[in-house]
């Protein structure tokens, strides 16, 4: 049995396919297993097929057809490794990826998942600003192991592919990703997060993510999303759900609002005005008759569409002239004064 499963989901990403596969097959660390779930179309198979008959580490699964969620799952079905990792089929890892990942995992019996930094790379021109933006939003500020308290959901990012995660601990709670839906990243990483103990995070750039305009990624942000922006307050309900059934509500209450707040966020920042007012709706009978925390989801739960107005997307050019936000671990208040970032301790606070 292979440690790590490599899981690497592709469709439409031929051009791209060979170099994210050589960099997973030319890692230090050898002792994993791939497996590809490639939707087609057929450019993709032929490349995905031609990598199998090389390397008999390499599995194959094709025409899946449930969305990027369900390709995850599709290879999470499959998967043999203690370990699981997922790689972007337009996107590449450093040659220690998998070596120092591992490593950080088996540092201790209660690290349930690493983390590492990435490397924002354009297709194409560099967009300064979201370049900026994105490196804030994936950067990792501290380096070593701390605790999955509830202030890291809606602070830290949910990309399923800079991390490493226990394959019992998923199986254990039956974490998979939502199908043919947006943010499915979102609920998978948020639902691990509730049942794990401590998280190691690697400053280091070890994840390459290309930044492509055609890409799922692109979409997501997209102002012309239509009806899907309202699939990110799905994905909190369901992580609701998970925490309900598992028993976890009460530990994790403080996490769920902090997530969906974040996913009330996204829907009125990128959805047009129809779906802002729905999804303000929507999420006013979501929260009716739950005991809330005082805070700003509070507000929302109370307040009509009219009263909100636009909320101010996150990252704007406002805040990289000034700003206080909370860095990764919420350790410290980082203080953007033009450009130039100032690092003040917190008071420490009970989570």
């Amino acid at each position: 049995m292979s440690e790590i499963s490599v899981i690497v989901p592709t469709y439409k990403t031929a051009k791209y396919l060979p170099k994210c596969l050589d960099s997973i097959l030319n890692q230090t660390f050898q002792d994993f297993e791939l497996i590809i779930v490639s939707d087609g179309p057929e450019e993709d198979n032929k490349i995905c097929e031609e990598y199998a008959r090389k390397d008999n580490r390499i599995s194959l699964i094709k025409e899946v057809n449930k969305g990027l969620g369900g390709a995850r799952n599709a290879g999470l079905n499959l998967a043999k490794g203690k370990y699981i990792a997922f790689v972007d089929s337009d996107d590449w890892i450093e040659k220690s990826y998998l070596e120092k990942m591992y490593q950080a995992i088996v540092s201790g019996s209660d690290v349930d998942i690493v983390q590492c930094g990435t490397n924002i790379v354009f297709e194409g021109d560099t967009n300064a600003t979201l370049k900026t933006n994105d490196e804030a939003y994936f950067g990792i500020d501290i380096t070593g192991k701390m605790p999955v308290k509830n202030n890291v959901f809606g602070n830290m990012n949910v990309g399923s592919w800079n991390k490493l995660y226990k394959k019992d601990l998923i199986e254990k709670y039956n974490i998979r990703f939502p199908e043919n839906s947006k943010n499915e990243d979102a609920y998978f990483t948020w639902a691990y997060w509730s049942v794990s103990r401590n998280m190691y995070c690697i400053e280091e750039k070890l994840y390459n993510y290309l930044r492509r305009q055609d890409s799922l990624m692109a979409q997501t942000f997209a102002k012309n999303m239509g009806e899907s922006v309202l699939d990110h307050l799905k994905v909190g309900e369901l992580f609701y759900k998970f925490l309900l059934t598992n028993e976890l509500f009460e530990k994790r209450k403080e996490a769920f609002f902090n997530a969906y707040y974040v996913c009330w966020q996204f829907v009125q920042s990128n959805g047009s005005e129809e779906y802002r007012r729905l999804g303000h709706q929507i999420t006013r009978e979501f929260l009716k008759n739950k005991k809330i925390p005082k805070s700003l989801i509070a507000e929302i739960a109370r307040t009509p569409y009219e009263k909100i107005g636009n909320i101010e997307t996150p990252n704007s050019f406002i805040e990289n002239i000034f700003s206080i936000k909370n860095d990764t671990a919420r350790t410290h208040k980082v203080i953007t004064l033009c450009g130039v970032k100032f690092k003040i301790k917190r008071k420490s606070r009970s989570n």
